[in-house]
This record gives structure tokens, sequence and C-alpha cells, in this order.
């Protein structure tokens, strides 16, 4: 695994928290709404489109983009609920767009499953991390970022970013 890279923040550690579950969830929601929400921070862009992250609907006063981005497999709308390695990680979610061009960031684009629309992954590949946008004509949204736990999933995306990488330079050859 290569080194932390400079522009990584620390995590948010649920430790830390000596299983105050609520405080954790409060300073997690309150580091996304820093970089999603607040007007703290300048605009996210990616591809000259600004990215967003939905503000409602609203679920236990919080926006269901949140929740998205720390639950686990959201299966005919319900949740596995909020996972601790998603809500450690939820300070990189910025930094890893903003620092795209990266050595350790991989990314690449795949097709929506529906319609024509694209999703963009950023993978923070030596830290098991993803960020996933959606891309829309003039904005793009915050899909979901996750931590990857298993082998078969990393395996997976690594196909995917050189299928992808591999068709694009064949096109443009």
């Amino acid at each position: 695994m290569s080194g932390h890279p400079d522009w990584l923040p620390q995590l948010i550690t649920y430790d830390a928290y000596n299983g105050r579950w609520d405080d954790f969830i409060e300073d997690v929601y309150q580091a996304f709404c820093d970089d999603f929400h607040n007007n703290r921070k300048p605009n996210l862009k990616y591809d000259n489109r600004k990215i967003t992250s939905k503000r409602s609907p609203l679920v236990n006063g919080k926006p269901d983009s949140f929740w998205h981005v720390i639950s686990g497999d959201i299966n005919n709308g319900s949740s596995n609920g909020p996972e601790v390695p998603r809500c450690e990680r939820i300070k990189w979610i910025r930094p890893i767009i903003e620092n795209h061009l990266h050595e350790q960031v991989l990314i690449w684009e795949e097709p929506e499953k529906r319609g024509a629309k694209t999703r963009t992954l950023f993978w923070l590949k030596d830290h098991d991390y993803l960020v996933i946008i959606a891309n829309r004509t003039e904005y793009s949204i915050l899909w979901t970022a996750y931590h990857i736990e298993y082998p078969h999933k990393r395996r997976k995306l690594q196909i995917r970013h050189d299928e992808y990488h591999k068709a694009n330079t064949a096109s443009q050859g």
C-alpha cells in the first residue's frame, strides 16, 4: 500500500467516541455538510460541472444523500443502516474528487443502468475507497462512496477500470 497522501484527511474514528453512536453520526453529518452543503468552501467541480448532493427527501432530519453515502446496500427501499467504515471516511469524498489527477486515484466512466447518462468512478485504490458521481448535462450528483472490503470487489473494479481505458485508448488510436 502506498503512503497516505498529504491531501487525504484523517478518519473520523468511531473508537474515539467511546460508544456514543449519536455523537459520532452528528459529527459525520457535520463533516458531510461542511463539504457539500455549507458555503464555506468553493463549489466542488469535475469536468466543468458542479457536483451537488441531494438535499431532499429528509430522513430522520438529514438528507437522503447523506444516508446513502454512509449506509450499506439499499434493496427495495431499505438499507442495512450506517456502516462504520463508510462513516469514518466521510471526509475523504471531496479531497478524492479534488485530487482526481493524483497518481493514486484511478478514474473512469460507466453508463448508468438506465438511460444514456454516465457515472464517474474515483477509486483511491491503495486505500480501498470508491466515490461515484452521477453525471447530468450541466451538473453532477454525489451518488455514493464506500470502503471496499472484499478482494473480489477490488478485482472487479480493476477489470472495469482497465476495460474502460483500453477501449478509450483503442478508440483514440
